[in-house]
Formats: C-alpha cells, sequence, structure tokens
C-alpha cells in the first residue's frame, strides 16, 4: 500500500507515488513521511482526503517536497483541498494545482476541526495555483482554529465572501481557552491575488474570537480586487482589507504589513482599506500599509516600505531581512531565503544526464550530504 514503513511515529509510512498519497485515506490515524515529489495528473478529480464527520487524525510530513497537478472541480461539495477536512498535523507541504469546491475551501486543507491538539502547528506549508469556492475560501486552508507557522501562497483566489490569500476564516476561540501568549498565525506571507464580494483579505478574510495576539510578522503582496457587495447573513456590509478583512477580538496585530494594491470599481472604492477592512476591536502595533488609507495601521510610500529604519521595533536579527535585490526590496521574512530551490540539479554521467538526487562536498570531516543548496541570482538569493 505504501513505499516503506509501518506508519509509527519512528516508522512512518514512506510516500513515494501519486498512490502512496492516495492511499494514505485508508490509514488516518499514522504518520506519514513523503520521499520525493509526487504528481497527482492521474487523478482528473482528486478526493480530498478526509471528510466532515471523518476528518485525517493522523501525522503527514511532505519533508519540503512537491506535490504537484492537484487537479480538484466539487463546486458543489464543501470542505475541498488536498486534505478535506483534519484533526491531525501536516507540515512541510508543499502543493500546487486548481482546487476548485463550494464552501471551506483550501488549496492544501479545506478545513482545520477546532478539536485539533492546541500544540500542533500547521508549519512551513505552501500552496500555489488556483482556489474557487462561495464561502471561506483561502489559498492555503478555507478555516482553521489553530496554529499556523512559516506558511506562504502565491495563488488567484476567487471567494463570494470571506476569503483570504493565505486563510479563509480564523477563528481564535479554541486557542484562547486553552493557553495565553498564543499566536495563531506568525511569520506567514501571502503573495496571492483575492477576488470577491466582502469580507476579503491578502492574508487573512476573517479574524473572530482573538485576545493575546493574533497576527504577529506576517504580510501580503499581492492584490484584492472587488466584484460586488455581499451582506451574507452578518446584517452588515463588511469590507476588504490588505491583510485582513475583517478582525473581531481584543488582541493586537503586530509587526506586519501590506503590499497588497487594491481594485474595485468607482462606486465601491470606499468598501477597502490598506491593511485592515473591519475591526471590531484589536488594535496594530507597528503595522504598516501602501494602498487606501486605513486608520488601523500607517500609511507608507513604496520607498519608506523599503528602508528598515521605517519599522520600529521589528526585529532584523532572527525573524525580518531587508535587501534590495530580494523581495523587490521590501521586508522578507528570513525563513524564506532558507527554502530549498526550486531547481534541479542534474550531473552527467557516462550514460547521459541524470538528475541529482543527493549532493556532498567532502570537507575535514569526511564525506558530508547537502541537505539544501541557494544560490545567488540576478534576482537576489533563491
Amino acid at each position: 500500500m505504501f513505499s516503506g514503513g509501518t506508519g509509527t511515529q519512528t516508522d512512518p509510512y514512506l510516500i513515494a507515488t501519486a498512490e502512496d498519497l492516495n492511499n494514505v485515506r485508508y490509514e488516518f490515524g499514522s504518520h506519514f513521511l513523503q520521499i520525493a515529489d509526487i504528481d497527482l495528473s492521474i487523478y482528473e478529480n482528486w478526493e480530498p482526503i478526509g471528510m466532515y464527520g471523518d476528518p485525517f487524525i493522523g501525522e503527514y510530513n511532505g519533508n519540503n517536497f512537491n506535490v504537484t497537478n492537484l487537479t480538484i472541480y466539487r463546486e458543489t461539495e464543501n470542505y475541498v483541498g488536498l486534505f478535506g477536512f483534519m484533526l491531525g498535523k501536516i507540515k512541510n507541504c508543499n502543493v500546487s494545482g486548481i482546487v476548485y469546491g463550494k464552501d471551506v475551501v483550501g488549496g492544501l486543507i479545506g478545513g482545520i476541526s477546532p478539536f485539533s491538539d492546541m500544540n500542533n502547528i500547521l508549519e512551513n506549508c505552501s500552496f500555489c495555483g488556483n482556489v474557487k469556492g462561495m464561502t471561506y475560501v483561502g489559498g492555503l486552508v478555507g478555516i482553521a482554529y489553530y496554529r499556523i507557522l512559516n506558511c506562504y501562497t502565491n495563488a488567484d483566489v476567487i471567494a463570494d465572501v470571506i476569503g483570504g490569500g493565505l486563510i479563509g476564516s480564523l477563528d481564535c476561540w479554541y486557542l484562547s481557552k486553552m493557553q495565553n501568549n498564543y499566536k495563531p498565525i506568525a511569520q506567514c506571507c501571502s503573495y496571492s491575488i483575492v477576488t470577491g464580494g466582502a469580507c476579503i483579505g491578502g492574508l487573512v478574510g476573517n479574524i473572530i474570537n482573538s485576545k493575546d495576539g493574533a497576527i504577529e510578522n506576517c504580510y501580503s503582496f499581492g492584490g484584492i480586487y472587488f466584484d460586488s457587495i455581499s451582506k451574507s447573513g452578518f446584517g452588515v456590509v463588511l469590507r476588504s482589507g490588505g491583510l485582513i478583512g475583517r478582525f473581531h477580538g481584543i488582541s493586537m496585530i503586530k509587526n506586519c504589513y501590506s503590499k497588497a494594491y487594491i481594485s474595485a470599481p468607482s462606486d465601491l472604492i470606499n468598501f477597502g482599506r490598506g491593511l485592515v477592512g473591519n475591526y471590531e476591536g484589536g488594535y496594530a502595533q507597528n503595522c504598516y500599509h501602501q494602498a487606501m488609507d486605513d486608520e488601523f495601521s500607517t500609511l507608507k510610500t513604496s520607498v519608506e516600505l523599503k528602508q528598515q529604519s521605517t519599522f520600529e521595533d521589528w526585529d532584523f536579527d532572527t525573524i525580518w531581512g531587508i535587501e534590495p535585490n530580494i523581495n523587490d526590496g521590501y521586508p522578507y521574512l528570513k525563513w524564506q531565503s532558507l527554502q530549498p530551490s526550486d531547481s534541479n540539479v542534474y550531473v552527467i554521467t557516462n550514460e547521459g544526464l541524470k538528475q541529482a538526487v543527493k549532493m556532498c562536498i567532502i570537507t575535514d570531516e569526511g564525506l558530508k550530504e547537502v541537505k539544501k543548496l541557494n544560490v545567488i541570482t540576478d534576482i537576489g538569493l533563491k
């Protein structure tokens, strides 16, 4: 059923093929380790792993390999993504493809259960591609209840209402009951284009029940497009923002910025704000935006946002970096420069050109395997 392993924490099932990944749905409570890039093009309409009422409860480690050509067309179904509904743990998972659903739709995960282990973190994951749905639509996750760290998206996200470049909606109530000083979203970024009618954000569409800190050290770099205005059962018209569509709670947004541009017809121009569209309690600390005016944060020009002196009390030693040739000169998260290059490495053998599976260097201690390789290109470190 798998390429090795027994499914325990110390001996996880090994996932090397599309068939292996498809079989994960039959061993929900196990541990999995991906050991190769996986192409899902053999599945014309992928069935999400885990569903509402029968969630994925295991642990999946993508091991920084890629899952490509994910294709899902399930416009009448809820909880849609590579994983549909889960209360387990996913980390180091990079996915690309097309994901269409109805409600609670995300490129990687449709919905995360509120009863997940609060110590678990969705960490070091990404999605690139297209995500479309009606409500609770996110580039990475449709709706979440627990922590997300070091994740990013580069996607086209379309939602009727409540949509975000990274997360459609984040409900912090369960986290606030379990622990103090949590940061539900930390060191994440979105390069996504988000289109919708209301309550859409470059990073998150909707944040509710937050306290003790909601978002810290994050940014959005994409764009927001309005196509209509919708109340969608909230009783009020919900604006949209470059970073967050709606923010409800008593906590703060700290050390974040939005470069996301906002585009709207002339009759809808007042329904967008630079950082937060609607804020109901809470406040921002040391936050900046470049688009439409917003009393929630400080408006800066593109020149100012490329100067380290602009960012008061930001940690440029361990968290943030700023260099002219990286991220178009805007601040970036240092973990981004540590990611493996997307480029494959090849060697010439006596049999011809071969893709390198492993690279080693000779040190004074002997032969050492190179786990990650960064190169300097004409646009910066890759």
